[in-house]
């Protein structure tokens, strides 16, 4: 039998040699690495085994600490650890994960005692103060934090309650503004809530069109049927041309509100024949307008003109808004009508400059 192998070998030996063009020792070599390799296979296999089984007892460890902190079983997730850290001593996810234990007690301490504050302010009526105290401790997410955060919302419910039933108290009497007023300042102190936005623009809409009633109480309406638009002037403004007057008006519709409207109207016996009109307001001297007005007469006469104010800063080549809110609030306000040969001087009355300002109010209130 020895014989026998020992033949098998060396004609193994022998064909390899000749096969590969190697060297016995060569062969031999590679014959021996190639035995040890079958023969070590099944321990190293082993090891690899074992390495699994640890690293899955490691990550199973891993895993129940990790449930246990997001459910705060802060003893259990700390047990876990230790587990684990016995079979990967400070491994980074141990490490980590015993840092954020660490952490949750500090918070969940923390929260305790801002949750005892808390109640010691609800237990004072201090409502206002309790609320802030409740909301700090829910911006957590910690057990404590879910108990404050109900106890917050019912505390806010308690506090928005109470303001929007002074606003609708001022609401009653039709002062929209006052309660609208209330709404902001509780806004400015209580957490965000939808209620106190709805109630805010509820009241701003209803005093926005108290704020237009108002003013339009003051206007004359006259509807022109044929172009189907109202127009709004001062009650105490002329109705005709011939009479003297310096006016606001403007027009609206349902679906738009027209530029304002400047109308200066000269009545007297003889003709001016006006081609410029400047306004001397306060000792400031501004152009009202270069161009020749339109004239009429009877037993009298009378010139006027009609300008339309589409600009909000007046220059060179238009009027604009600024010059008729410097006339309506002056103090001395003159208006000089330039003609051919002469001129003539009229002031602007008190009750002039009060009907501008009541005409640029509704205008805003219907522009709005």
């Amino acid at each position: 039998m020895v014989n026998k192998v020992r033949s098998v070998f060396g004609s193994l030996l022998k064909y390899l040699t000749d096969r590969f063009n190697l060297s016995k020792t060569k062969i031999i070599v590679f014959g021996s690495l190639l035995g040890v390799a079958l023969i070590s296979f099944p321990f190293l296999n082993s090891i690899a085994q074992e390495n699994s089984r640890l690293q899955a007892e490691f990550d199973s460890y891993i895993q129940q600490a990790e449930l246990s902190i997001s459910t705060e079983s802060l003893e259990d997730a700390s047990a876990a650890l230790e587990a684990a850290n016995l079979l990967k001593p400070d491994h980074e996810l141990v490490t980590s994960n015993f840092s954020t234990i660490q952490n949750i007690k500090a918070s969940i301490e923390n929260s305790n005692k801002v949750f005892k504050k808390a109640k010691q302010a609800e237990a004072k009526g201090k409502k206002l103060k309790a609320l802030k105290l409740y909301l700090q401790v829910a911006s957590h997410r910690y057990k404590i934090d879910e108990i404050a955060s109900n106890k917050a919302s019912k505390l806010q419910n308690i506090l928005v309650a109470a303001e929007l039933k002074k606003a609708f108290q001022r609401s009653r009497s039709k002062e929209y503004a006052q309660a609208a007023q209330v709404i902001r300042k509780a806004m400015k102190v209580l957490p965000e809530d939808t209620r106190l936005d709805e109630a805010l623009s509820r009241y701003q809409e209803q005093y926005s069109k108290q704020k237009k009633a108002r003013a339009l109480s003051k206007m004359r309406p006259k509807y022109d049927n044929f172009k189907e638009i109202t127009w709004y002037r001062d009650y105490s403004s002329p109705t005709y041309i011939n009479q003297d007057g310096f006016f606001l008006y403007f027009g609206a519709n349902s679906y738009e509100v027209t530029d304002l409207h400047l109308k200066m109207q000269y009545f007297a016996d003889d003709w001016l024949f006006i081609d410029k009109a400047s306004v001397n307001i306060d000792g400031e001297t501004f152009v009202l307008s270069e161009s020749s007005f339109d004239r009429d007469n009877d037993s009298t006469i009378w010139e006027w003109q009609d300008i339309t104010v589409f600009a909000n800063v007046s220059n060179e080549l238009v009027l604009g808004r600024d010059v008729l809110e410097k006339i309506a609030n002056s103090s001395r306000a003159i208006v000089r009508y330039t003609g051919s040969q002469y001129y003539h001087d009229e002031y602007i009355s008190d009750r002039q400059k009060q009907a501008m300002r009541n005409v640029l109010a509704a205008y805003d209130a219907m522009k709005q």
